[in-house]
């Protein structure tokens, strides 16, 4: 998803005031946990990835470093 696109959901579901807890996710961090494990990826594979999990996200789970590392294996196994 693209911040542009949470922007205009954000606008359209809450008011400006409202609190609310976001997390977030970039390409950046997909690649920096990977360099971290001796795997390359490139920044269109990190947003694939971040799409994969965006796609099949676990909310009693949710998005931490065990995921990410799980989503970049599968990927990378299947690409």
């Amino acid at each position: 998803m693209k911040v542009q696109d949470v922007i205009e959901q954000l606008s359209q579901l809450y008011n400006k005031d409202d609190v609310i807890l976001v997390h977030m996710w970039q390409p950046e961090d997909i690649i920096i946990q990977a360099k971290d494990r001796d795997i390359a990826i490139s920044q269109k594979e990190a947003e694939d990835i971040l799409g994969l999990i965006e796609h099949s996200i676990d909310c009693s789970i949710g998005v931490n470093w065990d995921v990410v590392d799980c989503f970049t294996d599968s990927y990378k196994e299947d690409n």
